[in-house]
Protein backbone atom coordinates (compact mmCIF):
# COMPACT_ATOMS: atom_id res chain seq x y z
CA UNK A 1 0.00 0.00 0.00
CA UNK A 2 1.69 3.11 -0.90
CA UNK A 3 2.23 6.05 1.66
CA UNK A 4 0.14 8.82 1.88
CA UNK A 5 2.20 11.09 4.28
CA UNK A 6 3.81 12.88 2.37
CA UNK A 7 0.40 14.23 0.99
CA UNK A 8 -1.12 14.55 4.42
CA UNK A 9 1.48 16.89 5.53
CA UNK A 10 1.90 18.98 2.68
CA UNK A 11 -1.95 19.13 3.30
CA UNK A 12 -1.07 20.57 7.06
CA UNK A 13 1.66 22.52 6.00
CA UNK A 14 0.20 24.56 3.37
CA UNK A 15 -2.32 27.12 5.54
CA UNK A 16 0.36 27.79 7.50
CA UNK A 17 3.21 28.08 4.93
CA UNK A 18 0.42 30.55 3.00
CA UNK A 19 -0.83 32.48 6.30
CA UNK A 20 2.81 33.63 7.34
CA UNK A 21 3.75 37.29 5.88
CA UNK A 22 6.70 37.57 3.31
CA UNK A 23 8.86 40.27 4.57
CA UNK A 24 9.53 42.13 1.44
CA UNK A 25 12.76 43.91 1.15
CA UNK A 26 13.13 46.79 -1.63
CA UNK A 27 16.09 48.19 -2.61
CA UNK A 28 16.53 52.36 -1.71
CA UNK A 29 16.48 54.07 -4.62
CA UNK A 30 18.64 57.31 -5.43
CA UNK A 31 17.00 60.80 -5.74
CA UNK A 32 17.92 64.65 -6.66
CA UNK A 33 17.30 67.40 -5.19
CA UNK A 34 13.82 68.42 -6.21
CA UNK A 35 12.65 64.47 -6.11
CA UNK A 36 13.25 64.17 -2.45
CA UNK A 37 11.58 68.16 -1.78
CA UNK A 38 8.91 66.52 -3.60
CA UNK A 39 8.83 63.65 -0.97
CA UNK A 40 8.91 65.09 2.03
CA UNK A 41 6.02 67.84 0.73
CA UNK A 42 3.86 64.74 0.24
CA UNK A 43 5.17 63.34 3.84
CA UNK A 44 8.08 61.59 4.18
CA UNK A 45 10.40 61.67 7.08
CA UNK A 46 13.18 63.36 6.45
CA UNK A 47 16.46 62.26 7.87
CA UNK A 48 20.16 63.09 8.74
CA UNK A 49 21.90 60.33 9.71
CA UNK A 50 25.36 62.39 10.41
CA UNK A 51 26.25 62.86 14.37
CA UNK A 52 24.63 64.98 16.65
CA UNK A 53 27.35 67.80 16.49
CA UNK A 54 27.33 67.64 12.66
CA UNK A 55 23.60 67.70 13.06
CA UNK A 56 23.97 70.39 15.29
CA UNK A 57 26.31 72.63 13.09
CA UNK A 58 23.13 72.42 10.45
CA UNK A 59 21.06 70.68 8.82
CA UNK A 60 18.05 70.78 6.29
CA UNK A 61 14.56 72.05 7.79
CA UNK A 62 12.50 69.87 9.29
CA UNK A 63 14.80 66.67 9.18
CA UNK A 64 15.10 64.57 12.29
CA UNK A 65 18.80 63.55 13.19
CA UNK A 66 19.19 59.25 14.14
CA UNK A 67 23.11 58.32 13.38
CA UNK A 68 23.72 55.91 10.82
CA UNK A 69 24.96 53.87 14.15
CA UNK A 70 21.52 53.94 15.84
CA UNK A 71 19.21 53.76 12.90
CA UNK A 72 18.50 49.93 13.32
CA UNK A 73 17.72 50.75 17.29
CA UNK A 74 15.64 53.83 16.27
CA UNK A 75 14.18 52.74 13.21
CA UNK A 76 10.40 53.76 15.03
CA UNK A 77 11.62 57.22 15.73
CA UNK A 78 12.08 56.79 11.93
CA UNK A 79 8.51 55.50 10.97
CA UNK A 80 6.67 52.53 9.97
CA UNK A 81 8.25 50.08 7.46
CA UNK A 82 5.30 51.22 4.77
CA UNK A 83 6.00 55.02 5.90
CA UNK A 84 8.02 56.57 2.99
CA UNK A 85 11.91 58.06 4.52
CA UNK A 86 14.61 59.86 2.84
CA UNK A 87 18.10 59.82 4.65
CA UNK A 88 21.09 62.00 4.08
CA UNK A 89 24.09 62.75 5.36
CA UNK A 90 27.61 65.01 4.63
CA UNK A 91 28.92 62.80 1.54
CA UNK A 92 26.46 60.10 0.63
CA UNK A 93 28.17 57.36 2.66
CA UNK A 94 26.42 57.35 5.59
CA UNK A 95 23.28 57.43 3.97
CA UNK A 96 23.63 54.72 1.37
CA UNK A 97 24.83 52.66 4.79
CA UNK A 98 21.69 53.59 6.34
CA UNK A 99 19.41 53.57 3.43
CA UNK A 100 20.40 49.62 3.32
CA UNK A 101 19.93 48.83 7.03
CA UNK A 102 15.97 50.17 6.89
CA UNK A 103 15.59 48.30 3.21
CA UNK A 104 16.92 45.26 5.41
CA UNK A 105 14.54 45.86 8.29
CA UNK A 106 11.92 45.44 5.63
CA UNK A 107 11.16 49.28 4.78
CA UNK A 108 9.95 49.68 0.96
CA UNK A 109 10.10 53.14 0.40
CA UNK A 110 13.72 54.17 0.90
CA UNK A 111 15.45 56.97 -0.58
CA UNK A 112 19.17 57.47 -0.46
CA UNK A 113 19.46 61.92 -1.73
CA UNK A 114 23.04 61.19 -0.76
CA UNK A 115 24.72 64.59 0.19
CA UNK A 116 22.80 66.96 1.52
CA UNK A 117 24.18 69.32 -0.73
CA UNK A 118 22.27 67.78 -3.20
CA UNK A 119 19.07 69.10 -1.32
CA UNK A 120 19.87 73.01 -3.20
CA UNK A 121 18.19 75.64 -2.31
CA UNK A 122 17.80 75.48 2.09
CA UNK A 123 20.59 73.08 2.56
CA UNK A 124 23.05 73.71 5.26
CA UNK A 125 26.65 75.48 3.98
CA UNK A 126 29.46 72.92 3.08
CA UNK A 127 31.14 71.90 6.45
CA UNK A 128 34.94 70.73 5.10
CA UNK A 129 35.16 66.91 5.83
CA UNK A 130 38.26 65.62 8.15
CA UNK A 131 41.83 66.09 7.21
CA UNK A 132 43.49 62.64 7.00
CA UNK A 133 46.17 62.64 9.25
CA UNK A 134 49.73 63.61 7.89
CA UNK A 135 53.39 62.16 8.51
CA UNK A 136 54.66 62.52 12.03
CA UNK A 137 57.53 64.27 12.48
Amino acid sequence: MPSRSPALLLLVALPFACAAPAVRSSAPVHVDGATAKRLVAEGARLVDVRDAESYALGHIEGAINVPVTEVAARAAEIGVPGASVVVYCRSGARSAKAAGILAGMGYQRVYDLGSYLNWGEGAPAATPLPAAPGPKT
